[in-house]
């Protein structure tokens, strides 16, 4: 067995390479200590956008600018919107629904495992447990995002930081009073008001959910 596995356990992965801008570290992190008010919080921001990123955070903006490019730039981006929205149309016009629609779920299924994998090469570093709600969450980015790219990267951001803002808060003296599964239930809570709030003015895909028949109107 390979150091750090078991029946039961999987050995620690390795991590993932990371990369920096250089000449810029050193001197964000002397001004972030400096406490300066605003300033270092703000370098503090840029350190950790420039220092010691991830390929994988960089591989997933990178997909972000590419379902972007793709739904809304190509003629499989146009074709896979007309069968979520009006599939009877996208037939009438000479487009295999159901090729278009397949083909979707795969790349869905193959991005929703690559998420998963990320998680484990990451922060989890072995395989066991679970993705611990992430699923509720993206789901839950989606329907906020509006089924738009630009829309779920900004639901992310939003989402990330309440789950980072319930992390960093357990090691804040001030806030320990506050007992953990507070904290640890404050992103999912946040997620469900949001969900509420903004639930009626969302706007799915007309025919998402609804099975397809050929010469059906």
């Amino acid at each position: 067995d390979l150091p750090g596995g078991g029946p039961t356990q999987s050995p620690p992965l390795p991590q993932p390479p990371s990369l920096s801008v250089p000449g810029i570290g050193d001197p964000l992190l002397s001004l972030e200590r400096k406490h300066v008010f605003f300033v270092s919080d703000l370098a503090g921001i840029i350190r950790g956008l420039t220092v010691n990123v991830s390929v994988l955070t960089l591989l997933t903006l990178g997909l972000f600018v590419a379902s972007w490019w793709i739904l809304w730039k190509t003629a499989f981006g146009l074709r896979l919107r007309a069968c979520g929205e009006n599939p009877h149309a996208a037939d009438a016009a000479g487009i295999n629904v159901y090729r278009v629609r397949y083909g979707a779920v795969m790349i869905s299924g193959a991005l929703s495992g690559l998420g998963g994998a990320t998680i484990l090469v990451t922060y989890s570093g072995e395989f066991s447990g679970s993705v611990a709600g992430m699923g509720f969450l993206a789901l839950a980015a989606l329907i906020f995002g509006q089924w738009k790219p630009t829309g779920v990267l900004g639901a992310t951001f939003f989402f990330g930081f309440a789950a980072t803002l319930a992390n960093a808060s357990q090691a804040e003296p001030a806030l320990q009073v506050i007992p953990e599964v507070v904290l640890k239930v404050f992103p999912y809570v946040l997620t469900l008001l949001a969900l509420v709030f903004f639930s009626k003015s969302t706007q799915a895909p007309r025919a998402a959910g609804e099975p397809f028949e050929k010469g059906k109107r």
